[in-house]
C-alpha cells in the first residue's frame, strides 16, 4: 500500500492503479488473499511499465520519463 500511495508516478494511477490499491487493502484486511493482491499489483506494475526489464525510455501514455526522478541519463544507459 505504501507503494502505491507515496512511490508510484501520477501519470500512471489509472484504473489498473485503482484495482490494485482495493486489493491490497482488501488483503489486509482479510477480504481476499495476498496472492490476489500481488497479481493486481503485478498488474498494474506492468500496465505503468514499472517492472524491472521493461526497457522503455518514455512513458506510453504521455511520453515523460519512465523513471521516478525523471533522469533520463539513467535511463539511457
Amino acid at each position: 500500500m505504501e507503494c502505491l500511495q507515496n512511490e508510484w508516478p501520477l501519470w500512471a494511477r489509472g484504473r489498473s492503479w485503482r484495482k490494485a490499491c482495493m486489493a491490497c487493502r482488501n488483503a489486509l484486511d482479510g477480504w481476499c488473499s495476498a496472492k490476489a493482491a500481488r497479481r493486481r499489483f503485478i498488474k498494474a506494475a506492468k500496465h505503468a511499465h514499472l517492472m524491472p526489464g521493461y526497457h522503455a525510455t518514455v512513458s506510453p501514455v504521455w511520453g515523460w520519463p519512465a523513471c521516478k526522478t525523471g533522469n533520463t541519463a539513467q535511463i539511457a544507459q
